[in-house]
């Protein structure tokens, strides 16, 4: 398993370095075939208390992304919440690749710590919108089902994939404000 651990703000020691491959070496025999593992650690600069340091952790496997994000004043300790929620997330995705097989299964429900304003917050605010990250997908097609596990193993409010029911085509699924889940197809016109 190939495990990425950067620092954005924080030195990454070789000790860090080592507790955090060690961590999600235990995570990484839950899952069969983990193809990359990433550790982000953010410094989180507070106004009233002692700074915290945000543990971001996305593991790959096959065509799965499963992530979880948590904060702690230590940075053992967020990689620590956040293996601990990954855990979790990772036996869930077991029981719903069982489920397929014909066994019960739960929904997989994650949770973002940190969630930056929105962008109407910001333009209200007078603040200039710049794109600070660019991500890339796997554009392989998926049934609108798969898309919405997709969505909520990322803990995200969209995903964005190829439709298998539509030919192909690019389509959106998100959560609604009120229940249950959209999806957005575009015309061709």
């Amino acid at each position: 398993m190939e495990t990425l651990v950067r620092g954005n703000g924080i030195t990454i020691t070789p000790e860090l370095q080592t507790y955090a491959e060690e961590r999600l070496d235990r995570l990484s025999k839950l899952l069969t075939s983990v193809d990359s593992a990433r550790v982000e650690l953010r410094h989180v600069p507070t106004k009233t208390g002692p700074d915290g340091v945000t543990a971001q952790i996305t593991l790959r496997s096959g065509g799965t992304v499963v992530r979880a994000e948590e904060l702690d004043r230590d940075a053992k300790a967020a990689i620590d919440r956040a293996a601990g929620k990954l855990d979790q997330q990772v036996r869930k995705v077991h029981s719903k690749q069982s489920r397929r097989r014909g066994e019960a299964t739960a929904t997989i429900r994650g949770t973002n710590v940190l969630a930056p304003p929105s962008p109407m917050e910001a333009i209200e605010a007078g603040e200039e919108q710049t794109v600070v990250r660019v991500k890339h997908v796997d554009a392989k097609p998926m049934d609108v089902e798969e898309a919405i596990e997709h969505l909520e193993l990322l803990g995200h409010d969209f995903y964005v994939f190829r439709d298998s029911d539509a030919n192909g085509q690019v389509s959106v699924v998100y959560k609604r404000r009120a229940e249950g889940y959209g999806v957005i197809r575009p015309d061709a016109s």
